[in-house]
């Protein structure tokens, strides 16, 4: 990543690493380093359904001065039209609207991809083009090259919104900006056609909001967009408000940490990966970590946390998507999670690893899960992200997840957990199911494990 100018790269650094002292912070593990402590004066609140976080959005677009959108992928569909004419309006009110999105996640056309690579066809698409006739700036991320035209993503999912003499908001999680997103919900107050994704969103207010801030502009810096020098000011005058970086009237409760991981930078290389390993270390012997995640498929080091963790007495408790997920790679990974797993039951203590199968949650209109989501320990720290736990995510995509501890959020975890084990349909992967797999199902997992799993 081309460097940001030095003068304005420390004073937003020192900017957004200040903030009201509320305590002391908490660390993630005080007997080796304090890299990932979290730090004090936090708001954080789940949002557990695609109805839930797309109503916070549009809360909080009615009275920002300054939107930031991140999305992987901004669909051409009713939820992706009627998200364009909210930021349009809000653009023509005067607030200043920024987003960042994807050109490989959000354009699926290979002949417009070959058409960007060959340099004749534009990264907008004709759906986010009245964004720029509203006022908008629109900043094209991860375009394809002829060297890199399909791998790699920039998979960051997040908004920002601010008003002037407020705290600034930041919603991140798992969910893209599309159908499949915000149609999840109770089915009394929705009438949808077809079914949507099990996703988790979360709210954050706090100084780490300065650190999404400032993924953002790092991501327009290497876009070498027309709309950095905008940027560059409406970021500068965010993080040097003296109010931005705080929860204001709500009472500072969690402590939280940011989290990036970013292949093209090699300081942030395979970040999350490492924050994963040591959250496991650090949960003590005889407590449960729980992970649901869309994407599971260990990575050799993570392998080796959950092996040593169980080893010293930590249990496991998974909720995945089912090898009958209707999205190709949700399907692929299941499949090859389940040749890995039973090399993992036949090495790990007996009932030190639970997984179950998500087969969707007809009162709630989801079909699969989609979301990043874990807990260490039985009251302990909580993540919620967009990082996926396979290698595609730790090593070639840009991720993000926020890690936050309060009892509270424990709550909210747990909360979403129960409803989802409650009301969908769950299928245990034990070592009987494991053995009464058809033979097409163990070649097919053993190929997508073995051989082209550092792709899924």
């Amino acid at each position: 990543m081309r460097p940001l100018a030095p003068t304005l790269s420390a004073l937003l650094v020192a900017l957004a690493l200040a903030g009201p002292a509320h305590g002391d912070a908490t660390p993630l593990a005080p007997s080796r380093n304090d890299e990932w402590s979290l730090r004090p004066g936090h708001s954080l609140r789940i949002h557990p359904t695609g109805r839930a976080s797309y109503n916070a959005r549009s809360k909080n677009f009615a009275s920002a001065d300054v939107i930031l959108i991140k999305a992987y992928a901004f669909a051409d569909d009713q939820t992706g039209r009627e998200t364009v004419a909210e930021l349009c309006a809000e653009a023509r009110r005067g607030a200043q609207v920024f987003l960042e999105y994807d050109v490989k996640g959000t354009i699926h056309s290979p002949q417009r991809i070959a058409g960007i690579v060959l340099g004749f066809r534009s990264e907008v698409p004709d759906h986010l083009r009245p964004l720029i006739e509203a006022g908008a700036y629109l900043i094209p991320t991860n375009k394809p090259t002829i060297r890199a035209p399909v791998l790699g993503r920039d998979h960051d999912k997040f908004i920002v919104t601010w008003k002037r003499g407020e705290p600034a908001r930041v919603i991140m999680g798992g969910m893209n900006v599309g159908d499949e997103y915000k149609w999840s919900g109770p089915w009394s107050n929705r009438r949808v056609p077809a079914l949507a994704f099990r996703d988790t969103d979360v709210e954050l207010m706090g100084p780490e909001t300065g650190h999404v801030v400032l993924r953002f502009l790092e991501a327009a810096v290497r876009a070498k967009t027309p709309a950095l020098a905008a940027l560059r000011k409406t970021a500068l005058e965010l993080l040097s408000s003296p109010d931005a970086l705080t929860t204001g009237r709500h009472l500072p409760r969690a402590a939280a940490r940011f989290v990036s991981n970013d292949p093209k930078d090699g300081k942030q290389r395979r970040n999350i990966e490492r924050l994963y390993e040591q959250l496991i270390e650090d949960t003590p012997a005889g407590e449960t970590i729980t992970l649901s995640n869309a994407y599971t498929l260990f990575t050799k080091r993570m392998v080796n946390a959950v092996m040593r963790a169980t080893h010293r007495g930590v249990r496991f408790k998974l909720l995945l998507n089912s090898i009958d997920a209707p999205e190709w790679q949700a399907h692929a990974v299941a499949l090859a999670f389940r040749d890995q797993l039973r090399g993992l039951l036949r090495k790990v203590p007996e009932g030190s690893i639970e997984a179950d199968e998500f087969l969707g949650n007809a009162k709630r209109n989801e079909g699969a899960i989609h979301h990043k989501i874990a807990k260490f320990g039985e009251h302990g720290k909580v993540l919620v992200g967009s990082a996926g736990l396979d290698s595609l995510s730790a090593i070639y995509n840009s991720e993000t997840v926020v890690v936050g501890k309060h009892p509270s959020l424990v709550r909210q975890f747990d909360a979403l957990m129960g409803r989802a084990m409650r009301e969908g349909k769950i299928r245990r992967i034990d070592r009987e199911a494991l053995r009464r797999d058809s033979l097409g199902v163990k070649i097919k997992g053993f190929l997508y494990h073995r051989v082209v799993g550092r792709f899924l």
